[in-house]
């Protein structure tokens, strides 16, 4: 899967604490909320609401 470098940008902008990822501060757009979330399913991961 190629990763789209917006969307690279926010993930190397994320903090993570323990088992927990934080997102960067603000809202994101729902589409490239999608994506972020996509590329963290695919690595195993999720985010909770």
């Amino acid at each position: 899967m190629k990763i789209k470098p917006e969307i690279l940008d926010i993930l190397s902008n994320c903090e993570i604490e323990g088992d927990i990822i934080y997102l960067p501060a603000g809202q994101l757009e729902r589409s490239v909320y999608l994506k972020v979330n996509e590329c963290l399913e695919n690595s195993g991961l999720r985010l909770k609401r």
